[in-house]
This record gives structure tokens, sequence and C-alpha cells, in this order.
């Protein structure tokens, strides 16, 4: 994900308001710094936000590793979990770090 030139992540930063057009349109996001308190306009056309994800991982707790939130840990850029031959796929697996804003 880092790596990738079609995404930019910005850490530490929480999105504070919906910026509109003149036509009341969404065409951005008023975000702001968490460490430096700076505001600025992210420009954006659609906004997809996550208030919060448990992992349905409970009937794997002691299983196969978990991480701190209970996502399921897998080897990094596959979906090979701590057990061989059992591999973990989409909402168990997919963390992101909360201080991280996505734009893409």
């Amino acid at each position: 994900m880092y790596d990738n030139p079609n995404v930019t992540v910005h850490f530490n930063t929480e999105a504070v308001d919906l910026v509109s057009n003149t036509k009341g349109q969404m065409s951005g996001i008023l975000i702001r710094n968490v460490d430096t308190g700076e505001e600025s306009v992210l420009e954006a056309k659609g906004l997809f936000y996550g208030i919060g994800h448990s992992p349905n991982t409970q009937l794997l707790k002691g299983q196969v590793e978990l991480d701190h939130s209970g996502y399921v840990q897998v080897e990094e850029g596959t979906a090979k979990t701590s057990v061989e031959g059992v591999f973990a796929a989409g909402d168990v697996q997919v963390s992101y770090p909360i201080e991280c804003l996505l734009h893409m």
C-alpha cells in the first residue's frame, strides 16, 4: 500500500468536516494533523468512512495467531496464517492503522 503511486497515506490525520461546492456536492474533506493542529482541505469526490470494526474471529482464538485487535496475523503479502494449510482473507485479516487516512 505504501509504495503504490496512486495512494497517499496521511498519518496522524483526522477528518474534521466535509467541504461542498456551490451546487452542494462534496468537493473535499477538511482534515487536521493531530500532532500540529494544522488544517487543510483534501480534494475528494467521495468518502468511505469506517466508524469501528471488530473482526469476527472469536472462533479462531487460540487456534491461529491474532493481533492485539483480533485480526488474523498473516505472512506479509500472503494469506498464510500461523497454521500451515490455514489461510485468511478479507475482513478477518485486514487491519488499518487508525491514525492514517488514505487518499487515492
